[in-house]
C-alpha cells in the first residue's frame, strides 16, 4: 500500500468475493466442472485430476 502511495497511485480494494475480477475463480469453476464429470470413471483421483484440459 506504502509503494504504491509513494508512486501516486490509489490502491483499491476488491469485494470480498468478486469472482468477475478474480480470473482464477473461473479456472476452478472449470477444473471443479470437469472433475465431477469425469471422477466417477476413474479410480485415482490422480490421473482425473491430470486429466483436466488446464494440464495438457
Amino acid at each position: 500500500k506504502v509503494l504504491c502511495e509513494e508512486q501516486g497511485h490509489k490502491l483499491l480494494p476488491l469485494p470480498p468475493y468478486s469472482p468477475e475480477y478474480n480470473p482464477i475463480e473461473n479456472t476452478w469453476a472449470h477444473m471443479k466442472k470437469h472433475l465431477r464429470k469425469v471422477l466417477p470413471s476413474y479410480d485415482n483421483f490422480l490421473d482425473a485430476l491430470l486429466s483436466c484440459s488446464c494440464f495438457k
